[in-house]
């Protein structure tokens, strides 16, 4: 799911080359809460894709696995924020 948040934000979020973005975790022994921030305040979308698509799952994937997700815009500046949260029960790692 970070690899996809990632490049998200690389591909779709980041208003240009020099622009950074920023990978946050937050966690206890119940849940861990991943969030990238990045300079664009386009919402991210989940799109329909097809069988034969070789892109655009991305977000489909995290929407299947995570316990939760969402998106806002950032506190700290321009753009929004994206995070998951997984727990170990959850993921059927307990």
């Amino acid at each position: 799911m970070i690899s996809e948040l990632i490049a998200n934000a690389v591909v779709h979020g980041s208003a240009g080359l020099d622009e950074p973005i920023f990978l946050w975790f937050e966690g206890s022994s119940e849940c861990l809460r991943i969030e990238v921030r990045d300079s664009s305040a386009e919402p991210p979308t989940v799109r329909p894709v097809e069988p034969e698509d070789e892109s655009g799952r991305g977000l489909w994937l995290i929407n299947e696995l995570a316990l939760t997700w969402g998106h806002g815009p950032r506190d700290d500046g321009p753009g929004k924020r994206v995070w998951v949260s997984i727990a170990p029960a959850h993921m059927g790692l307990l």
